[in-house]
């Protein structure tokens, strides 16, 4: 079993380009404690909505290569 940040480091020792986007329902004393707070990529708090997920999701695809935003924007706006 792993938790969110060995995860990363696993996947990024393999694949270091991925963005990466952290959700936590840890207050923010606790990410810091885990070190999540200096970690790369963005953190996303419990309890969210559907169309923050996937604008986080939607800016960090297109902090990494540039692509189409209709698709996407379909889905945050419904």
């Amino acid at each position: 079993n792993m938790n969110g940040r060995e995860a990363y480091e696993a996947i990024t020792a393999i694949r270091p380009e991925l963005p990466v986007l952290f959700y936590s329902g840890y207050s923010e004393d606790v990410l810091r404690d885990e070190h999540l707070l200096n970690a790369p990529g963005k953190i996303l708090h419990k309890p969210f909505k559907t169309t923050e997920l996937l604008t986080q999701v939607k800016d960090l695809l297109k902090a990494r290569v540039l692509i189409p935003t209709s698709g996407l924007r379909d889905l945050v706006t419904s």
